[in-house]
């Protein structure tokens, strides 16, 4: 069962003055307890997949922790290690603020491991002990005035009852959690909407890491990279290569033995994605998209918009609360707008696209692109190709697939037993239902053998489904380019 806690932080240690923010896009950070204190450094990247370490700060007498980039104010953000956690932030002049002390943290857990969520409101910290199971999720909210704490425990939907992860990072583009197990010694993905852990790789692969993994970080390009011990916790540390996608790992360079450190990237302070509510589109029905734009660089930038579609699909309607002076190209299958002002938000524009019932295309690399007089942060160049979130790769076109209604069903016979009940329903809106029964309603109950039929008048299509399934064959009635329903006819014995 998930436990919320509340508390509120205590202790303000200094005002939050004003802080230089850093220019931060694609750079790397670390920082590594050191004598006497620690030393902030940046990773640079020498194209053949290591970093040299750059100091940049020695900060005495303070251990740093559980770092994250917060890419809408240009700060790192961390936790001062000591008899209690302290959060805290630098900025680029390398100047650390102490900001409020976390006494709500439960002192028998460790609370190093932490990231900034993708919309760049919350810290993300999560909890573990050494010899304890069970783990907390610590979200601080960045956003309000007293930065107020909440705790959850995490749940799991397999055996992965507790996990050790000495960081946590955020995918670029996903914004899926990634962390590295060293109880288990596998990759796990943390959900902090629904408050659980995953497993996604397993510990059998003979070069898995058996040490823990202190620094944990993306790059620019999706790659997840960790600074951790090959063998065991107390040994030389080890520049790593992360596969999400094939659970393998690489030892790219051996290190020295080193203290604690944390880790943290800015890997995107401008970014354009694309996304389908469903990738899969029918012929002769109206469809969503959404293009959506982060820009955290602290500047407005005006720009043009387009984004083309297959001849068989028409744009029909564009929603948007961006400023723009003015749109071509609705009721045909190129979108451009022009003059579009993007200011220092995250914002979006929905599409409705409806494909012709005659559409002779089967699949289409979707891309949306973002052009600007200015050059565009991050990338140095003045236009911009749109990312597909749903995937691992960066920088890809959104899939669309497109195909008739054409279902094969298991069965076109359903029973029902004496004195029982069918719920039948058609689980989404529309201009009107009609069911053979006289029924006007979206669903009904069924308590008698005999054939149902219904028959739906929309642009959007759906699913019969009886007790889960579906109830049988789908036919298709359209006349010219205007569908006038769909009928499904079905059963029951």
């Amino acid at each position: 069962m998930r436990r919320l806690f509340c508390f509120f932080l205590i202790g303000l240690s200094y005002p939050l003055n004003a802080q230089n923010p850093f220019n931060c896009h694609g750079r790397i950070f670390r920082v590594l307890e050191q004598q006497g204190g620690s030393m902030l450094q940046e990773l640079v990247s020498n194209q053949m997949e290591e970093f040299l370490f750059e100091d940049l700060r020695f900060f005495p007498s303070r251990r740093i922790n559980a770092i994250g980039f917060r890419e809408s104010d240009g700060h790192i953000y961390g936790l001062l290690l000591g008899e209690q956690y302290t959060l805290c932030r630098i900025d680029a002049g390398f100047e650390l603020q102490e900001i409020r002390t976390l006494g709500a943290l439960p002192p028998n857990l460790l609370f190093v491991a932490s990231d900034i969520s993708p919309d760049n409101r919350y810290m993300v910290i999560l909890g573990y002990s050494p010899e304890e199971p069970g783990n907390l999720l610590a979200l601080i909210d960045l956003e309000s005035s007293d930065f107020n704490l909440d705790l959850y425990s995490l749940g799991s939907d397999s055996d992965l009852s507790n996990v050790k992860c000495a960081d946590i990072a955020f995918h670029p583009t996903t914004g899926q959690l990634y962390g590295y197990d060293h109880a288990n010694y596998e990759l796990v993905e943390i959900d902090i909407n629904r408050k659980n852990l995953k497993r996604i790789s397993t510990g059998s692969n003979e070069s898995s890491i058996r040490g823990n993994v202190p620094s944990l970080f993306f790059d620019v390009d999706g790659n997840l990279y960790g600074i951790g011990s090959e063998r065991e916790v107390l040994s030389n540390r080890s520049l790593i290569l992360f596969s999400i996608n094939s659970s393998s790992v690489k030892i790219l360079k051996d290190l020295v033995f080193e203290g604690n450190q944390d880790a943290c990237s800015c890997t995107a302070s401008f970014q354009l994605f694309n996304s389908a509510r469903n990738s899969s589109m029918i012929n002769c029905t109206t469809n969503e998209l959404k293009i959506e734009i982060r820009n955290f660089t602290g500047n407005t930038y005006s720009t043009t918009l387009t984004d083309t579609f297959p001849s068989g699909v028409r744009i029909t309607d564009m929603q948007t609360r961006m400023n723009y002076s003015g749109v071509e190209g609705l009721g045909t299958n190129t979108l451009k707008i022009n003059d579009l002002q993007i200011s220092k938000t995250i914002d979006s524009i929905i599409l409705q696209v409806f494909v012709e019932p005659d559409n002779p295309v089967l699949n289409y690399a979707n891309k949306v692109y973002l052009q600007s007089d200015e050059v565009l942060p991050g990338i140095n160049r003045k236009s911009i190709g749109s990312d597909d979130p749903a995937t691992l790769a960066i920088n890809d076109a959104t899939w669309l697939e497109f195909r008739d209604l054409d279902f094969r069903f298991e069965k076109d016979t359903y029973f029902l037993c004496q004195d029982d009940s069918l719920f039948l329903s058609a689980d989404i809106a529309a201009d009107y239902f009609v069911w053979s029964t006289g029924s006007i309603e979206p669903a009904i109950w069924v308590t008698k053998p005999g054939t149902y039929q219904i028959t739906e008048k929309t642009n959007l299509f759906f699913l019969l489904t009886a007790s889960g399934m579906d109830l049988s064959k789908a036919e298709r009635q359209c006349q010219g380019y205007t569908c006038t329903g769909y009928t499904w006819k079905g059963k029951i014995d």
